[in-house]
C-alpha cells in the first residue's frame, strides 16, 4: 500500500513534487477493494486479497493463472463504473506487479493496462506490457500515461476531472502458444500520480483565438470544423494552397492577450496535429514559442519535424522544448526567451508549415490540442562511489612479502624489505633502507604490471602514503611515477621540507590519468610499472644520507568509463560546439528505437543513460570521453516494455533528462 510513495521518490515536477493519489491498496483483508474479476474468460483460477509476498504491505491482490495452451484472457475490473470521479492533474495510472523470483510465467503473456471515460461502449485506451520485460523477484510499477491519450483524444480526457468510466489489468495468454502454465503474479498500490497541463485550445467548439501568424506568398485558411476520424469534438483546420512559391512557411499561432500566457512550471509545449497520406516528406512542420512581445527568436530556433517522420493519418504530438530554449537563452545573454522567469510569459507560439521551392502541394493539417505540459522528469540518481582497488597493502603478514616491489637497478641508493615493525604505525609497512651519496644517488622501489583498467572502469588517480623520518635532509625529491603505455612517465615531484614533512605519514597522488588517456599520452588498457624515487638534485646532489623510509596504501582510484567507442554512437559535426546540449529524442513516441542528438562544449567524459519510472538505470547509451562536437547515439529498446523513460545526459557537469516513451 505504501509502494507508490517510492515512485515519488524518483518523480519531480519542473517546479513541484507530483502528488499521488491510492485508488487501492488491498488491505483489507479478504477483500479486493474497489476491484472485481471481470470473469472475461479462463485465463485465471481465482483473483483474491492475500498477504503481501515480501512482507511490505498490509495486503495485496494475487492472481492465480491457469494457461491450457489455447490463447484466453481475463481481467480486474472497478466493482462499479465512474467510481473514480477524481481524474483532474493525472499524469500516469500505476499498478505495482510482482513476480516470484523462481516463476516459470511464459514470456509473452500480455498484461495491457487499459480505461476510458465514456460508461459503456468500447472506446477505451490500453498498453502493453509482456512478461518478459518486468523484473522478477522485486516489486516493479506499470504505468499508464493517462495525460498524453487525454491531451490526444479529447473524447477521454481525464485531465479536467471527468473520472475513469471504466479501467483495469487485461492478461491474455494469446502468444503463448500451447504453453502450459499455472503461478501467481501479484498487484498492489494502484494510483494515480501527476499534475495538470495548461490547455491553451481544445477547439471544442471554436478556434479560440489562434488565427494566421504569417504566409509568405501561401494561401491558406484557418477556421474550426469536426475532427478528420470521426472526433466528436472539434479541431482547428489549417488549410494550404499553391506553396510552391516560397521556401519560407505559412504559420497557424496564437498571440495570447495582455501580457502573455504564464509558462513558468512548464517545460514543453505541445501540439497534437494531424496530417494526411498526402502530405510530402520534403516539408516541414516547425513548432515555436517567444517570450518577446517583439519578434526575437529563441536561440535555437524553431523546432523541426521533417514530413517523411510524422505519421499519417493519426494524431501524433509535436512539441516546443520551452526548458530547453531557457537554458539556451540565458547561456547567450539575451534573456527575451527565458521562459522559467516568473517575470517572462508566452507571448506568441505556433507551428509553421514549410516546403521546398518549386514543390507544389495543398492539402489540411488539424490541430486537435496545444497544452503547456509539465512533463515529470527524473530525480538524479545517486553517483556510484568511484571504484577503488588496492595494489598494496602491508596491513598484515598474511598479504605477504614484497607484493612485487623490488629496487631496480639503477636505483644503487640502497634496498627494500617487508618490514614487520614499523616505526610510525602499528603493523607491517614496506621499508626501504636508502644509503645517498654522489657514488649512489638514486633510491627507488617500483612494481611492474600493475592493472590500469578494471572491468568497465580506468584508473583516474594513483595514491600511496610515505613516511620520512626526523633526520632526513630537506630539498631531496620524492617522486611518484608511473610509466608505461604510450608514455615514458608520469610523475608527481614532491619536496623533502615542502611539500613532505617528516615524521608523519603523507600522501603522494598522481591525478588526471584519464585526462591524460584522452589525448594518448596515458593507455589505461595495458599494465603499467609504478614506482617511488629519491633523489636530491643540483645543488643539493653531494647530499650524504644513510636511513630507513617506509611505504604503505598503493591505491587505484577509477571512474566509470568504458573502453572503445559503441558502434551506434557518430559524431555529426565536429568542430566548436558553445555548450553542452541534450536535445528532445525523434521520433516519440517511438517503436521500438529512437535518435538522440547531443552537444558536448569541449573534451570531458560524457555519459547518456536511459532510466525507468523509478530511477533506474535500465540502459547505457554513451560512457567515453569525447571531443567537442554535436552527437548522435541509437537508443534501440526492442526488448523493453512500452511505457515512460528518462534520458540523462552528464559531461563536464551539465546534467540534463528528457521523458521519452516507448509504445508498441
Amino acid at each position: 500500500m505504501k509502494r507508490s510513495l517510492q515512485v515519488l521518490l524518483g518523480l519531480f515536477l519542473l517546479g513541484n513534487m507530483a502528488s499521488a493519489q491510492v485508488l487501492e491498496g488491498f488491505g483489507s483483508k479478504g477483500s479486493l477493494g474497489i476491484f472485481k474479476d471481470a470473469a472475461w474468460g479462463a485465463l485465471t483460477d481465482s483473483i483474491y486479497q492475500t498477504a503481501d509476498p515480501t512482507n511490505s504491505a498490509n495486503g495485496v491482490m494475487g492472481v492465480a493463472f491457469d494457461l491450457k495452451g489455447t490463447g484466453d484472457k481475463n481481467a480486474i475490473r472497478p466493482t462499479s463504473q465512474q467510481l473514480i470521479k477524481d481524474t483532474k492533474g493525472a499524469l500516469y495510472l500505476t499498478y505495482w506487479v510482482y513476480i516470484p523470483a523462481n516463476s516459470t510465467i511464459p514470456d509473452s503473456l500480455a498484461i495491457g493496462l487499459w480505461w476510458q471515460v465514456a460508461v459503456g461502449g468500447w472506446a477505451f485506451n490500453e498498453i502493453d506490457y509482456l512478461a518478459k520485460d518486468i523484473p522478477k523477484g522485486q516489486w516493479y510499477p506499470l504505468s499508464a500515461p493517462i495525460q498524453d491519450s487525454s491531451i490526444a483524444d479529447p473524447t477521454n480526457d481525464l485531465l479536467t476531472g471527468h473520472g475513469f468510466g471504466d479501467f483495469g489489468i487485461q492478461w491474455n495468454s494469446y502468444n503463448c502458444g500451447s504453453t502450459v502454465w499455472k503461478g501467481v503474479m501479484y498487484v498492489d498500490s494502484v494510483s494515480l500520480i501527476g499534475s495538470t497541463p495548461t490547455v491553451l485550445g481544445d477547439f471544442k467548439t471554436n478556434i479560440q483565438g489562434f488565427n494566421e501568424q504569417w504566409a509568405n506568398g501561401w494561401k491558406d485558411s484557418i477556421y474550426w470544423a469536426a475532427g478528420p476520424i470521426g472526433d466528436s469534438s472539434g479541431v482547428a483546420v489549417f488549410e494550404l494552397k499553391d506553396g510552391s512559391a516560397s521556401t519560407g512557411g505559412a504559420a497557424f499561432g496564437l498571440q495570447p492577450s495582455g501580457s502573455g500566457q504564464a509558462a513558468q512550471g512548464m517545460n514543453d509545449l505541445v501540439f497534437w496535429v494531424y496530417v494526411p497520406a498526402s502530405f510530402p516528406d520534403t516539408f516541414q512542420i516547425q513548432t515555436w514559442a517567444q517570450s518577446d512581445p517583439n519578434w526575437n527568436w529563441p536561440p535555437n530556433g524553431p523546432r523541426t519535424y521533417n514530413g517523411k517522420s510524422i505519421p499519417k493519418e493519426k494524431w501524433f504530438p509535436l512539441n516546443f522544448d520551452l526548458a530547453q530554449a531557457s537554458i539556451l537563452d540565458t547561456a547567450s545573454g539575451s534573456y527575451f526567451n527565458t521562459f522559467n522567469k516568473p517575470s517572462t510569459n508566452l507571448r506568441k507560439l505556433g507551428i509553421q508549415v514549410a516546403g521546398p521551392s518549386g514543390v507544389s502541394w495543398q492539402g489540411k493539417i488539424y490541430i486537435k490540442n496545444v497544452s503547456l505540459v509539465n512533463h515529470v522528469v527524473i530525480a538524479p540518481p545517486p553517483i556510484p562511489p568511484a571504484p577503488v582497488w588496492v595494489v598494496a597493502n602491508f596491513d598484515s603478514a598474511a598479504r605477504g612479502g614484497l607484493q612485487g616491489f623490488y629496487v631496480p637497478s639503477w636505483a644503487t641508493g640502497g634496498a627494500v624489505r617487508f618490514h614487520d615493525v614499523s616505526s610510525s604505525k602499528p603493523g607491517y609497512v614496506l621499508q626501504g633502507s636508502v644509503n645517498l651519496s654522489p657514488s649512489t644517488p638514486k633510491f627507488a622501489v617500483v612494481r611492474d604490471s600493475v592493472v590500469m583498467q578494471k572491468g568497465d572502469s580506468i584508473v583516474t588517480s594513483l595514491t600511496c602514503a610515505i613516511y620520512l623520518p626526523l633526520g632526513m635532509p630537506n630539498n631531496g625529491i620524492v617522486k611518484f611515477y608511473v610509466s608505461g603505455g604510450v608514455n615514458d612517465s608520469v610523475a608527481v615531484a614532491d619536496t623533502i621540507g615542502k611539500q613532505i614533512e617528516r615524521i608523519q605519514w603523507t600522501t603522494l597522488a598522481i591525478t588526471k590519468l584519464d585526462s591524460l588517456a584522452a589525448i594518448n599520452k596515458f593507455d589505461p588498457t595495458k599494465p603499467a610499472r609504478i614506482g617511488v624515487a629519491i633523489y636530491y638534485p643540483a645543488p643539493y646532489d653531494t647530499t650524504k644520507w644513510t636511513g630507513k623510509i617506509e611505504l604503505d596504501d598503493f591505491t587505484a582510484h577509477g571512474i566509470w568509463f568504458a573502453a572503445g567507442v559503441p558502434s551506434d554512437v557518430k559524431q555529426v559535426k565536429p568542430g566548436v560546439v558553445y555548450q553542452y546540449q541534450l536535445y528532445n529524442n525523434y521520433p516519440n513516441p517511438f517503436n521500438p528505437s529512437t535518435k538522440i542528438k547531443y552537444d558536448v562544449e569541449r573534451d570531458s567524459k560524457v555519459q547518456v543513460r536511459v532510466f525507468d519510472i523509478l530511477g533506474r538505470e535500465v540502459a547505457t547509451l554513451v560512457n567515453q570521453r569525447q571531443v567537442a562536437g554535436s552527437y548522435e547515439v541509437q537508443f534501440n529498446a526492442s526488448t523493453f516494455s512500452s511505457g515512460v523513460y528518462f534520458v540523462r545526459m552528464d559531461a563536464g557537469g551539465f546534467v540534463k533528462t528528457q521523458r521519452i516513451m516507448l509504445i508498441k
